[in-house]
């Protein structure tokens, strides 16, 4: 298991909103062993399509995309044609047409999965898409310390219980762990960004009172991430 550290100076461009997701999906991108075939992909969280983007902008002949996402709103923005599709759908419940429209060289996701109602049962339906697997997972030390002096419990699986399921879904998972974090000036410009960037996963992490607790408490200039990466094959 490998472990990344990196820091990144928030700027208050709104586009920049999206800053660790972008940076989420490049690294994912880049431990996809050079030797799997990316032309048959299907992406579960697609959003607006940054993936298919990525993969464009490196020169990969895509003969079928599948973007899934429960948020319309991103959804219409994605790309379609002829060998891309975007479909509506939560993948707790993954519809019959992704499972069978296109047998994936790869099931991809970025950002999405640590949002799963039940990740084990997710990542076992996944495995009837394709054979092979890369996906990037925030972990519940994303915002640690915010959550700690809000006094509220991180909504989202433990890099443990994350772990546990990759192992026992997969005969040799690729693991790499990278944590990182964002500088803010101010405490309202962090909430602000929590709100917009879709970190959170267009959930209320934290409620009025907390928000005030936060404002008046919290003594750092930064919030945390970390994000598991896996690559993995049956």
């Amino acid at each position: 298991m490998k472990h990344i550290k990196e820091f990144s100076r928030f700027a208050k461009d709104y586009k920049n909103y999206s800053t660790i997701q972008q940076n989420v999906a490049l690294n994912l991108l880049n431990l996809i062993p050079k030797s799997w075939n990316l032309k048959r992909v299907v992406d579960i969280g697609c959003g607006d399509g940054m993936i298919y983007r990525l993969l464009r902008s490196r020169g990969y002949k895509i003969e079928c995309f599948i973007g899934t996402d429960y948020a319309t709103n991103m959804l219409s923005l994605h790309p379609i044609g002829d060998n891309v599709i975007a479909i509506e759908a939560d993948f707790n419940q993954l519809p019959p047409t992704v499972l069978t429209k296109c047998k994936a060289d790869v099931v991809i996701s970025s950002s999405a999965l640590q949002w799963s109602m039940d990740l084990d049962k997710t990542i076992s339906n996944l495995k009837s898409i394709s054979n092979r697997f890369a996906y990037a997972i925030f972990t519940s030390n994303t915002f640690k310390s915010l959550l700690e002096c809000a006094n509220v419990p991180s909504p989202i699986y433990t890099k443990e219980s994350i772990i546990n399921t990759l192992q026992n879904s997969f005969k040799n998972p690729q693991i790499v762990i990278q944590n990182m974090t964002m500088e803010f000036e101010s405490v309202e410009e962090m909430l602000r960004y929590i709100k917009r960037s879709g970190i959170s996963g267009g959930r209320g992490l934290l409620g009025y009172k907390d928000i005030k607790r936060v404002i008046k408490e919290y003594d750092k200039n930064y919030l945390e991430f970390e994000i598991l990466y896996v690559t993995a094959e049956i």
